[in-house]
């Protein structure tokens, strides 16, 4: 990654001021942030200047966003079709030829200067480490190696959904490629017939891939709002970090947002502005990217939220324990039994995504666990055989999930929540485990510089893991109704 303070990013920054300046941005003293190198590691956006609350910090003109709308035209399509081609897609597709080589910058007409300013590399995202193991051992150094063996189960199966979602939209944009050859001449690399089968072709797409998941921005762009087309790289303001506390920047609403209706043309300008309290010079902004738990901002943005005891103890922060793999073993061992109950949790639509969590307090399980394991525990352990009349059995079970009875029974309540216990112990003692082993385990013989970074990310989900079990544990022995 080029380093912000070398003289090739000061004159790729000028480079982009000028071609923003060009889109009819303002970037004299209208422009109130800069990027930075930021204490510790990475890059932010930090304030010129002592900047009051409220105040705009720049307005970015649409045309300078790269998305469906400012990529569609250049794209050949079949005639009388449309693209057949995602926001992600096409975007990945766009950085994807577009790349420039080492030390140099883009090529492109069209985005040149912002995507020479984009980052060089994702080395430290998971993402990155399965890729490479997937295209061969020699691809994966030790300290991905490493790290991708300690990560929880429920990262895993995470990470795996980010995985087929990327080998998704990578075969879909090379067999487009492979329809319009003439897309081929536009490539900083060559493209062979054989392309996504060559490492240096699949590494070249997942940088720009994972530029568009972790950089791009939610923009009203097409009619329905929930679109996932809806999505806008956005120089300036895609160096601005997260935090999970208070933010001190936001977008204003869009045009489209404000008045439900979409903008003609290219869309609408993003405008900033810093939010309730006064910035002083020379500090980082944050957004906000959403509520997300540890585990989604680690698979999709490759960080972790920086956490206290004392956050997650108070309530202030929201952690979250993924249980799927727990829950699943449980319903597996109870042989044809668990097979039925899966398959009538399936049918109700609570099959999967059985969540815990520490706020808002007291800490507690989610719905879905909770309607699961009140099923579990309707049938005896004892029983090997579904029953002979399933409705009957199940009907106070039934009766609960559509709100005609507060519980199964007594026994019921009681017998879900000692397995909810076992659950809570099971996850505890199996964090314990996985950090001592972190602790333990001796650094690769040849570490990465973002090794220790990232290995103590890892750790964080564990101890998240261990928190929340060990608070909703004790919403259980405190008689806590959920």
């Amino acid at each position: 990654m080029d380093n912000l303070n070398s003289d090739i990013f000061a004159r790729r920054w000028d480079a982009l001021l000028a071609w923003l300046q060009d889109h009819g941005m303002h970037v004299g003293n209208a422009l109130l942030v800069r990027p930075k190198k930021r204490p510790g590691s990475g890059n932010g956006l930090f304030t010129v200047g002592n900047v009051p609350h409220s105040t705009p910090l720049f307005t970015l003109p649409a045309t300078a966003k790269i998305n469906i709308k400012t990529l569609s035209s250049h794209y050949p399509v079949k005639t009388h079709h449309d693209l057949p081609l995602s926001a992600t897609q096409l975007i990945s597709l766009h950085l994807f030829l577009h790349r420039p080589s080492p030390g140099s910058e883009s090529s492109d007409p069209l985005f040149g200067p912002y995507i020479s300013i984009l980052p060089k590399e994702f080395d430290s995202h998971p993402l990155t480490w399965v890729v490479r193991q997937n295209l061969g051992r020699c691809f994966l150094s030790s300290s991905e190696r490493t790290l991708l063996g300690f990560l929880p189960p429920s990262v895993v199966s995470s990470l795996k959904n980010l995985e087929m979602k990327f080998y998704h939209d990578q075969r879909r944009v090379f067999q487009y490629i492979q329809e319009f050859q003439e897309i081929k001449q536009r490539s900083s690399i060559p493209l062979q017939n054989n392309d996504a089968a060559e490492a240096s072709v699949a590494r070249q797409y997942l940088w720009a891939w994972l530029n568009v998941n972790t950089r791009c921005l939610y923009d009203r762009i097409v009619t329905s709002k929930h679109d996932p087309d809806n999505i806008s790289l956005c120089p300036v303001f895609d160096f601005a970090n997260h935090t999970w506390r208070s933010s001190t920047m936001q977008p204003l609403p869009s045009d489209a947002e404000i008045w439900n209706s979409i903008a003609q043309g290219n869309g609408s300008d993003l405008t900033c502005v810093t939010c309730a309290v006064d910035v002083a010079g020379d500090q980082e902004l944050f957004l906000t990217y959403g509520a997300h738990p540890n585990r989604t901002l680690f698979v999709e943005y490759g960080f972790v939220n920086e956490v206290e005891d004392a956050d997650l103890v108070s309530g202030n922060y929201a952690g979250e324990v993924n249980l799927d793999d727990i829950v699943e073993d449980l319903f597996s061992r109870r042989g044809a039994v668990g097979v039925w109950m899966k398959d009538v949790l399936e049918q109700r639509g609570y099959w999967g995504d059985w969540t815990m969590h520490s706020a808002p307090q007291p800490a507690h399980p989610s719905y879905r666990l909770t309607t699961a394991l009140r099923l579990y525990d309707t049938i005896s352990e004892d029983t090997v055989e579904v029953p002979s009349d399933p409705d009957i059995a199940l009907k106070p079970w039934y009766d609960t999930v559509l709100g005609r009875r507060e519980t199964v029974s007594i026994e019921n309540e009681e017998a879900w929540r000692c397995t909810l216990l076992s659950i809570c112990n099971t996850v505890e003692k199996r964090a314990e485990a996985s950090m001592k082993s972190i602790t333990d385990t001796p650094s690769p013989r040849d570490p990465t510089e973002w090794y220790e970074w990232m290995l103590e990310n890892v750790r964080v989900l564990w101890w998240e893991e261990k928190s929340v079990a060990i608070a909703v544990a004790v919403s259980v022995r405190d008689g806590i109704e959920f």
